[in-house]
């Protein structure tokens, strides 16, 4: 829109548009930004996800060692807390797919300096302090083990653990494909498919069901 456009101004302009500035009040709609872009916005009610030591905060700032970089994620935190009016619901996942690796991770210790007086749980939440209190023993085998907490884990087939590459499979949701790579993790074995459908996608075996195609 300007007599003389260039590159470098258009970059610049729009550096200083972000998806917030769209952000319409009246919208019966649910708004998802990251911490930064909320500041200086408040909302009735706020739902903040992934509150585990290793997430929020991150690894990098837990192991950095120096106060100030964790003083520098509390801030963060302490941010998000007071987006909300009126609630805010804060969750966390005993179990965590990051980077092709399984982590456990503990309750962010954000969430554990809240005085308890002013916490409501909906569900009964075990953690464990690593700073006071033993990790706690994980393991599979029949089933998965957290503590005293039991669960059975899915049902193996042998059939979908004696796959190799080159050979050809159906899923029961991507269809037929053909196997990339067979690399085993443990009890399992991750599968790279390429699906004639939906491209290449990354499977274990104990979940995928894959059968071959004869």
């Amino acid at each position: 829109n300007t007599e003389t456009p260039t590159l470098i101004g258009f970059l610049e302009e729009n550096s200083l548009v972000a998806e917030v500035d769209k952000y319409d009040e009246s919208a019966d709609a649910v708004i998802m930004m990251t911490i930064h872009s909320a500041k200086g916005l408040e909302f009735p009610v706020v739902f903040l996800p992934g509150m585990e030591d290793g997430v929020f905060p991150g690894m990098q700032n837990i192991n950095s060692g120096l106060p100030e970089d964790m003083e520098e994620e509390r801030r963060l935190a302490y941010g998000a807390l007071t987006r909300a009016k009126d609630k805010i619901f804060m969750t966390h996942a005993k179990i965590r797919r990051m980077n092709e690796r399984t982590m456990y991770h503990e309750l962010s210790r954000f969430v554990r300096e809240i005085p308890s007086h002013l916490v409501v749980q909906d569900s009964p939440v075990r953690y464990y302090d690593s700073y006071t209190q033993p990790k706690p023993r994980v393991y599979i085998s029949d089933g998965v083990t957290f503590g005293n907490e039991s669960r059975p884990a899915p049902k193996k087939t042998a059939a979908s653990l004696n796959l190799k590459e080159g050979d050809r499979v159906k899923h029961s949701v991507f269809g037929e494909g053909e196997i990339l790579s067979a690399r085993p993790m443990g009890a399992d074995v991750l599968y790279e498919v390429v699906f004639d459908r939906v491209g290449t996608k990354k499977l274990m075996g104990t979940y995928a069901r894959l059968s071959k195609i004869d």
